[in-house]
């Protein structure tokens, strides 16, 4: 069972304010740059002669697409991926990060999703850590938040966080991405 997400108690919350509001609060903030939610369970059939683009990837290259991200690696300096087993995590990362081949592995053997890694993955512990139903997405975009604003407390990256990503996965192969960001989008 370790390497399963566990089922505990807990509560997010997050603020979503205007500009305005938000400068007059006077606290570091986090921007939410874009979003993208993605339901493709029309999709799901087990004897399709078609590969299928999981949601994962569909929705990563949607939202770079939008938000002229090339190279999300170089790009995005902080991911908190809802990854409900270890397995899933380290094949997702293939899908988010628009990888082929074994690159995603290859970034786990050198150690780069580390929190001193080059691509921080799941800094928090992410869901196998903590995986309060009903809350669970929600606080990887708090963490996400929290490590832009720099308020991240021992798990904080040791590296600039200018720009972060958080998703979400659940049911019948939805995934929702939500883009956050140190400077105020256009």
């Amino acid at each position: 069972m370790i390497h399963m997400c566990s089922q505990s108690d807990g509560a997010c919350a997050v603020i979503f304010a205007s500009e305005e509001r938000a400068k007059q609060l006077g606290q570091a903030v986090a921007w939410v740059r874009d979003h993208i939610t993605v339901h493709r369970e029309e999709t799901f059939t087990l004897f399709a002669d078609e590969p299928l683009e999981t949601t994962q990837r569909y929705a990563a290259r949607k939202l770079y697409a939008r938000n002229d991200i090339r190279d999300p690696r170089r790009e995005i300096d902080v991911f908190e991926m809802y990854d409900p087993s270890s397995w899933w995590g380290v094949e997702w990362l293939r899908d988010f990060l628009l990888l082929e081949g074994d690159q995603h592995l290859r970034l786990v053997e050198q150690r780069e999703i580390a929190i001193e890694g080059s691509f921080p993955v799941n800094p928090s512990g992410g869901v196998i850590a903590s995986n309060p139903i009903g809350a669970t997405a929600l606080v990887r975009v708090a963490e996400a938040a929290n490590q832009v604003r720099g308020r991240a407390g021992a798990h904080q990256v040791p590296k600039p966080v200018r720009q972060a990503l958080a998703s979400g996965f659940g049911g019948t192969f939805w995934t929702v991405l939500m883009l956050l960001s140190q400077e105020i989008p256009n």
